[in-house]
């Protein structure tokens, strides 16, 4: 079955939500050309179908939208993607004029999509080209600590997907990426930082490195200072960090094939409230008295269709709670999320009960199948949205979760 963009009203949505997140302006006259793309199971990619010309006078239909000035709804933060070793490496590969117009069509807000809400990782991810940490093993002081590693740039040879690739920038890396996206002209962008795993010396019961497994009690306080050092690095290369996560999918540490680490609900809370909250406030960079003021800590950064449960031990603990400016969410799920209307019970229950936490969709995507390019995109995949086309899936994803009090939204939008 083909899907024609225009043929049906999910289509009119996707555009309508584009249009709304990448600020594109349109101007109003009696007649233009309205050009149809079709990507399609047959093996169509954006390819141009139709050129028609259109003539409003034909179509007599007026839509009107009136907009209630005095409603009011949550403060919107921003829409984006990922800064990620594997898209720095990429981009390296590109000639650097069109690398650069890349970054600028990404983050200009006159001349691109003027994303405004970013994601990156600390230490390795499943978007990098090998494990690596900041500091030597065993260092329990961290006076190793460097993130050299994510300016060193690339020797070509970082594992065996990439070898004889041609890298036209060796130098280009994640932190001169940011960098550069933040010189575009208007730029305005904010990073959430998230860790997949600690060190593998710092935790117990790993299936591989840095794979899986959880963080030993006894390495709380240095795991605490890591990630405030990283905060305090990255200020020093000019890259202020809006936001941080304790640890991504908290949940997905048994059966993970990437960098992983577990922290059960108590965990997480515990974490938090003696480890974590009083090192960044003892570092400057978290302000008890105003949470919209420095690094914000938000928690769990997991599935919505749990994060209740999760979060409650945190939020009913006052000592715990007042480290925490909000909630971080991904989208994924082992159930269909239409047939479960898209969570909305879920946040709406999250915005009510604690209704001055935040709340942020810090992840959703759709892996690649390099041996299924086209299929990918309607195989079965139960921890997605069963068969379907991904781009209505993130369309009334967005739709609800806005609608449920969602202040952003950040899409995986990679490759490795």
């Amino acid at each position: 079955m083909d899907y024609k963009v225009f043929e049906h009203i999910k289509n009119y949505l996707f555009v309508a939500v584009l249009c709304f997140f990448f600020s594109m302006g349109c101007e109003r006259s009696t007649a233009y050309n309205l050009k149809v793309y079709e990507t399609s199971k047959s093996g169509n990619n954006l390819k141009l179908v139709e050129n028609v010309e259109h003539d409003e006078s034909k179509q007599p239909k007026i839509l009107r939208l009136r907009v209630n000035k005095e409603d009011r709804f949550q403060k919107y933060i921003g829409f984006g993607a990922s800064f990620t070793e594997s898209s720095a490496w990429n981009l390296a590969t590109l000639p650097i004029e069109k690398r650069q117009e890349v970054i600028k069509k990404l983050f200009s807000p006159s001349d691109g999509a003027g994303f405004s809400l970013t994601r990156t990782h600390i230490n390795s991810c499943d978007y990098s080209n090998m494990h690596y940490t900041y500091v030597d093993e065993g260092d329990v002081h961290l006076k190793s600590f460097s993130i050299q590693e994510d300016l060193k740039g690339f020797n070509g040879n970082e594992n065996d997907q990439v070898e004889n690739i041609r890298l036209v920038d060796s130098a280009y890396d994640l932190i001169p990426m940011i960098l550069e996206a933040s010189s575009v002209k208007d730029a305005d962008f904010k990073i959430i930082a998230s860790p997949w795993s600690p060190p593998s010396w710092m935790k117990e019961e790993e299936t591989g490195m840095m794979t899986n497994g959880f963080l030993s009690e006894k390495y709380y306080g240095v795991w605490a200072e890591y990630l405030s050092k990283y905060i305090s690095a990255y200020k020093k290369q000019g890259i202020t960090i809006w936001g941080i996560t304790p640890q991504n999918e908290p949940l997905h540490a048994h059966d993970a094939r990437w960098d992983s680490n577990g922290f059960n609900p108590e965990q997480g809370r515990d974490f938090l409230k003696l480890f974590l909250g009083p090192q960044l406030v003892k570092d400057g960079h978290l302000n008890l008295d105003d949470l919209n003021e420095g690094v914000r800590v938000l928690i769990y950064d997991h599935n919505k269709s749990t994060m209740l449960d999760y979060v409650r031990p945190t939020y009913e603990d006052p000592e715990a709670s007042k480290y925490a400016w909000g909630t971080a969410f991904h989208w994924y799920a082992s159930s269909k999320l239409e047939e479960n209307n898209w969570y909305i019970n879920e946040l709406n229950d999250l915005k009510s009960k604690w209704q001055n936490k935040g709340m942020i969709h810090t992840e959703s995507s759709i892996d690649i199948d390099p041996d299924d390019p086209v299929g990918q995109y309607w195989r079965e995949s139960l921890d997605y949205a069963g068969e379907f086309v991904p781009f209505d899936t993130y369309v009334y994803d967005i739709i609800h979760d806005l609608n449920c009090g969602t202040q952003g939204y950040r899409m995986v939008h990679d490759s490795k």
